[in-house]
């Protein structure tokens, strides 16, 4: 017999869904989705050849700001260029900086009022400059070493620093498909 999940709502009322919820309450800071639709981080490859934002990333994301939706999440940007999986990913970097402040403001131009999160990421084996922290059989990544891992460390560090200098409201990790953060714990 199929076992069934208790809700603490009524499925077939969604009106849930336009009511706010509360994403992060800490050190009196208080961080509210005004619904509950989230924008998902799909990867629209059109960054620049540098990684930043290009305009057409611009006019996705002003789009997406119109929509209304509670929480929003820009996409699996990299956190080195070599982390990159695509030459169209978008890279967050001190050289980037400037043009993901333009991101953030155009965001914020459309709707002042809703979270907008970074996907933060490296994708390590699949990246342009594959690597992995455990021997792989085909020998296609390289082995990442102690200072590499370090490096990578500092990498996301940095990044998400710089999320919060360009005015976004939070970060969110990709570290799933084999990416390298869900490649350490393997």
């Amino acid at each position: 017999m199929p076992r069934t999940i208790p809700l603490a709502y009524d499925a077939d009322d969604l009106a849930a869904l336009a009511s706010p919820l509360v994403l992060l309450e800490s050190a009196g800071h208080t961080l509210t989705a005004s619904n509950r639709i989230a924008y998902q981080p799909m990867e629209g490859n059109d960054a620049e050849a540098d990684g930043a934002p290009s305009p057409a990333t611009l006019a996705r994301y002003e789009a997406r700001a119109a929509g209304g939706a509670g929480l929003d999440i820009v996409e699996a940007v990299a956190v080195t260029p070599g982390g990159r999986a695509r030459a169209s990913q978008l890279l967050l970097t001190d050289a980037t900086r400037a043009a993901f402040e333009r991101l953030v403001a155009a965001y914020r131009a459309k709707n002042a009022s809703t979270p907008l999160l970074v996907q933060l990421t490296h994708s390590g084996r699949f990246a342009r400059e594959p690597v992995s922290p455990y021997a792989i059989e085909d020998g296609e990544a390289r082995l990442l070493q102690d200072g590499d891992l370090e490096r990578v460390r500092e990498a996301f560090v940095r990044a998400a620093r710089l999320v919060f200098e360009c005015g976004a409201d939070g970060i969110d990790f990709k570290h799933c498909h084999g990416y390298l953060g869900g490649a350490l714990p393997a």
